[in-house]
């Protein structure tokens, strides 16, 4: 299997008839994720079975996740992602996740118990934006541009 590697498309779009993600590198070694309106089982899966193969190629990795529009998830799509991030927790540099900005469901409480710290929930936009800028200062540029557009990414989100 090829090394996957930020690519000239900064930013995919998959999707099924529950909802959406939005993906890619923002920078070197900083992967993000936006889920919008509902993640399916098999949406969930192969989101899960892509990061589990980005793990499977780097020491490390920084991850970011905007779930302020998810309305609704599968629970074997959380099942799934628990299990990644506690078994694969030395590999995460960091692990920030964007929940919506009202009162933190016990869906959000429960997930944050199950992953016992290994990630900081976060219901402030601006407090996200700040903490991705930190990792990968041209993110904004990035996350601006269109799914799939054939662009070059910016220095900073291609790896060596």
């Amino acid at each position: 299997m090829p090394a996957l590697r930020p690519s000239s498309h900064a930013l995919e779009l998959v999707d099924d008839d529950y909802g959406s993600i939005t993906r890619g590198w923002v920078a070197t070694g900083v992967y993000y994720a936006s889920f919008v309106n509902g993640l399916s089982a098999g949406l969930g899966l192969a989101h899960v079975a892509l990061l589990q193969q980005i793990l499977s190629q780097r020491d490390s990795l920084t991850y970011f996740a905007d779930t302020s529009a998810l309305v609704h998830h599968d629970l074997l799509a959380r099942s799934a992602l628990v299990r990644l991030l506690l078994a694969n927790r030395r590999k995460f540099s960091e692990v920030v996740m964007l929940t919506s900005s009202g009162r933190v469901t016990a869906a959000a409480e429960a997930f944050t118990a199950a992953v016992r710290g290994a990630v900081t929930l976060v219901r402030d936009v601006n407090e996200f934006d700040t903490l991705l800028r930190r990792v990968a200062p041209l993110a904004k540029q990035v996350l601006a541009r269109k799914p799939g557009a054939n662009t070059t990414p910016p220095r900073a989100a291609r790896r060596p």
